[in-house]
């Protein structure tokens, strides 16, 4: 499929006749597959994203700005531009070239509407090589299936900032298989199975007896409304889906914008404060602490020295005392013998040699000086001042530097939280933030509780619908068992249930082989667009359900929540450009807002190494600050055309015009 002309009429802010061009073309022997339309943000690239689903899907189109409950009619008549009357109504025209049984074909799709009074007419006309073809003009919902299914457009027909759902929602497994699926050719094999089975419970009818006939209708009856609820359920669900991611920007953008006004400070400002006063007592009581200490022994721990000296001279002193006692002693001793020895009668030499001998033996007596008492500790303080040098003087000293250090950390603590409170902004400056992402929170939650709900009620549906489809199998197979007659009937069923195991292994198998391949392909396209080459060593892709996972060099998962804004949208695009190599699909890809969360690096990977490869055809959609000066030079070797959406802010109004932005010449001459 290749694009060839985008015309819009009306068509919301586009007003009057305005034209695209997209149709590649090769230049100096190279085709340059890009189509580059730039603008302003809300200068009516998403609108031409959205005319391109609308004109193709028609009600079926997930638009950007139809409402989920919002009646298709109504969403025309908003989509007319409001510059015009009503009746003159707004149009899309869409034409392609489309390989049909090996021959290019060109299709030119046009939808056309207008109101009058409180009625909206729409008109669908399909021309095939020129020529209007009334068939496909009323089946265009089912042709248009064929050529690209609306559960796979979203694949190639991609907001960047959008298909980051792929790295993030863990739920979007079932849509991704379903997608898979499709593009891989896989579905037909699931449809031949589907189908031999309704023709074995078709042929196993036949063969029903009267008695159980009637119990046999009534399951078919309510296998068809459970079918036909479900349907309607899931259109549902589809339907809220645009809403929600809508929704889902709306919260991001006034959580960012709230969040830069120092909302984050503001939300938390009553926890931050509870927390700056439990500080606070916390400081008290290890500031007390350090008081306790302070009074007591803790001072002479910090003078060791001096204890060393008030210690030995205790010592000293108690030496002195003692040997000042003996003395005493000895003397008294000696005198008592010196006076027994004369009552005795004991010659005088003897005596005097006695009183040698005494002398001599008794111990130095100590200067005046060295005899003086300094200190005259008591008990109590020589054991406090034992206890300052040994363990219980390290046990406390330690005690000391616990507290010291807690101090600090408190300290420090409070430092944080009162820099926390001085960047909070004053209620008036951030209540208008906090009210509008309040809001937006509200309406997401809303939002996402229907969603939910819906689910909910698809999976109880699903489960009924397959509750009373196994009950009709039962009831139809257990007339085989009772017969013992071969017809026809149940020869040809029999056969069918054979096929349909055949053709579950073949799925099976075929299924193993193509995820293989499409994990390769998905691996190489990562690898190929991220900066950090060593993060990921390869990927699976579960062939039931279709997960996909990174793994790392150690052989373990790596959640994606690891993965930077960035790297989830190259991820997300190595996913989809994975399947386009993959697929026997050659359709064109169209990107909005491609490169808003990258960094300059991928920034440069994706100018230079997806954008040129990833399609035959492929339409960008940009600002100026996307792909500015340089990423344009970068690519334009790449580009056939440029268009720039110049939008009129008085008359509200855009006009297509040849070129981007400050490149006013031709692009793509060179």
């Amino acid at each position: 499929m290749k694009l060839l002309e985008l015309s819009l009429f009306n068509f919301c802010i586009y007003r009057g006749e305005q034209s695209f061009n997209l149709c590649p073309e090769r230049k100096n022997g190279k085709t340059r597959p890009v189509i580059l339309v730039g603008g302003i943000n809300g200068g009516g690239k998403t609108t031409f994203f959205d005319a391109i689903l609308l004109v193709l899907y028609g009600a079926r189109a997930n638009c950007s700005k139809k409402k989920s409950n919002q009646a298709y009619h109504n969403f025309l008549s908003g989509c007319i531009h409001r510059g015009v009357d009503k009746s003159d109504g707004a149009s899309i025209s869409l034409s392609f070239e489309y390989a049909e049984e090996g021959v290019e074909r060109i299709y030119e799709i046009k939808r056309i509407w207008s109101e009058t009074g409180s009625k909206v007419k729409e008109t669908l006309t399909v021309n095939r090589d020129g020529v209007k073809d009334v068939w496909l003009s009323k089946n265009w919902n089912q042709v248009v299936e064929e050529i690209i299914p609306l559960g796979i457009s979203q694949l190639f027909f991609f907001d960047a900032e959008k298909i980051r759902f792929i790295a993030e929602d863990e739920s979007t497994s079932e849509a991704l298989g379903t997608a898979i699926k499709s593009l891989l050719g896989l579905d037909l094999a699931e449809r031949l199975i589907a189908d031999s089975k309704v023709i074995e419970m078709k042929l196993r009818e036949k063969e029903v007896s009267t008695d159980d006939a009637g119990e046999v209708d009534a399951l078919k009856t309510k296998l068809e409304v459970a079918t036909s609820e479900l349907t309607a359920l899931k259109q549902d669900r589809s339907s809220i889906q645009n809403e929600l991611e809508r929704s889902q920007l709306t919260f991001e953008k006034a959580e960012k914008t709230f969040a830069q006004g120092g909302g984050e400070h503001w939300a938390k400002r009553e926890e931050v404060k509870s927390n700056e006063q439990s500080l606070e007592a916390e400081k008290q009581v290890a500031v007390a602490g350090l008081m306790d200490l302070a009074f007591g022994s803790l001072p002479l721990t910090m003078l060791s020295e001096l204890t060393d000296d008030v210690k030995a001279s205790d010592d000293a002193e108690r030496v002195r005392e003692e040997s000042m006692i003996v003395g005493a002693a000895i003397e008294t001793y000696n005198a008592r013998v010196v006076k027994g020895l004369k009552k005795k009668k004991v010659p005088k030499q003897t005596l005097e040699l006695l009183g040698e001998i005494q002398r001599n033996e008794l111990p130095t007596k100590t200067d005046s000086s060295d005899s003086m008492i300094e200190l005259q500790l008591s008990e109590q303080a020589r054991s406090q001042v034992h206890q300052l040098q040994g363990d219980p003087g390290k046990e406390l000293a330690n005690k000391v530097k616990d507290s010291i250090n807690r101090f600090e950390d408190l300290q420090s603590k409070l430092d944080s939280v009162k820099r926390s409170l001085a960047a909070t902004p004053q209620e008036d400056e951030i209540k208008l933030l906090s009210e509008g992402f309040k809001l937006a929170a509200k309406d997401l939650g809303k939002i996402e509780q229907r969603a939910n709900s819906f689910d909910q009620q698809i999976a109880e549906k699903n489960r009924e619908q397959e509750d009373l489809q196994k009950q009709l199998e039962s009831k139809l197979l257990k007339h085989e068992a009772q017969n013992v007659k071969a017809t026809d009937s149940n020869r040809m069923a029999a056969l069918a249930g054979r096929t349909r195991e055949a053709m579950r292994e073949f799925l099976k198998r075929s299924t193993a082989a193509k995820i293989d391949r499409l994990s390769d392909y998905i691996y190489e396209s990562f690898q190929y667009l991220l900066r950090k080459k060593s993060l990921v060593e390869n990927i699976q892709i579960d062939p039931e359900s279709f997960e996909i996972t990174l793994m790392s060099k150690d052989g373990s998962p790596i959640p994606k929540q690891r993965l930077s804004e960035g790297e989830k949208q190259i991820f997300a695009i190595s996913v989809l450009w994975g399947l386009a190599r993959a697929s026997n699909r050659r359709l064109p890809a169209i990107i909005d807002t491609p490169m808003g969360r990258l960094d300059s690096a991928h920034r440069d990977n994706l100018l230079k190494r997806y954008f040129p490869n990833a399609s035959h055809q492929t339409v960008i959609l940009s600002t100026d600050t996307e792909v500015d000066e340089r990423y344009f030079n970068l690519l334009e070797q790449n580009v056939t055309r440029a268009y720039s959406l110049k939008y009129n802010e008085k008359k509200r109004e855009t006009k297509v015009e040849e070129g981007y932005f400050w490149k006013t010449d031709k692009v793509g001459a060179k």
